[in-house]
């Protein structure tokens, strides 16, 4: 006959994961499919920092522009080769943009370390990325 004390080793098993798993699901996975000549904006209203790794799954480069949100002046550019990765840590003062600047369709993957409001696409509204240069990030 069981009783409860055969069923604790299990139930505290089964807590122990769902509590470790639990910080797993407060990341965002989210795909980002832009446009030729489109660009989009990651993390308009975030309200704390919060990071990214991003994954190119198209074959053309994708521009990332970092804004800041008080003066709106670029504070880094980089280049996500095709096919490249990068972990991106991001200030809540400061606005993503992924810029699909060629005539092909691209998708990147986001997983987000928590959800991150104000996101949007929208046509190119420059091809003029002036700021400061990072470096350009070759596939992994």
């Amino acid at each position: 006959m069981l009783n409860a004390r055969s069923y604790l080793p299990a139930f505290l098993a089964t807590l122990l994961t769902l509590c470790l798993s639990g910080g797993a699901m407060a990341q965002v996975i989210a795909t980002a499919e832009i446009q030729a000549h489109y660009e989009f904006v990651l993390g308009d209203y975030a309200t704390q920092d919060y990071s990214a790794k991003l994954t190119n799954r198209g074959d053309v480069p994708v521009v990332i522009r970092g804004l800041s949100k008080a003066s709106g002046k670029v504070t880094r550019t980089m280049s996500l080769a095709a096919k490249g990765r990068l972990r991106l840590d991001i200030k809540q003062d400061e606005t993503v943009i992924l810029v699909n600047d060629s005539d092909e369709y691209v998708k990147v993957s986001a997983r987000l370390s928590y959800g991150v409001e104000g996101m949007s696409s929208r046509p190119v509204t420059t091809t003029e990325y002036w700021g400061a240069t990072d470096f350009c990030l070759s596939a992994n």
